[in-house]
């Protein structure tokens, strides 16, 4: 079974730890996690498998604007539709725009929110490091 609810700080250590797992040097550190648990605009979600948390969103809520900064699983839980519940389960929050960044290299992410309604804007010019990559910017209205 599949479900997704909001985290809290308790989670810091294990976001932090999977967080550097998937993203290497590029991942937050703790104390970014637990800055993002205090901010009003901030919310991370997690999605749990059999109640195992298997990975995790975070947003920006502000202004009717979400934007998705990152929806991240965990390697062991990837290819069971994870992302695509957790992204659904986001994406019913209401708000008047979403927006997200994903690396030009991530096709499968950016053919699951093509799929979900996204539509490519742009691209950035070396928006990523570890390694330097474009992104492209895609919002849903």
């Amino acid at each position: 079974m599949k479900t997704v609810r909001e985290l809290t700080e308790e989670y810091a250590d294990i976001l932090h730890q999977k967080e550097c797992e998937i993203f290497g040097a590029d991942a937050w550190s703790k104390s970014a996690f637990l800055s993002s648990f205090e901010s009003e605009y901030c919310k991370i979600f997690g999605i749990f498998a059999d109640d195992v948390l298997s990975g995790y969103g975070v947003i920006y809520d502000v202004a009717g604007e979400i934007e998705i900064v990152n929806i991240a699983i965990f390697p062991e839980y990837r290819r069971k539709g994870l992302g695509e519940e957790l992204l659904k389960f986001i994406l019913k929050i209401p708000a008047d725009k979403y927006v997200l960044q994903v690396r030009v290299s991530n096709i499968p992410a950016k053919n699951l929110y093509e799929k979900h309604g996204f539509e490519n804007v742009t691209r950035i010019r070396d928006f990523y490091e570890n390694p330097t990559e474009d992104a492209f910017l895609l919002i849903r209205c």
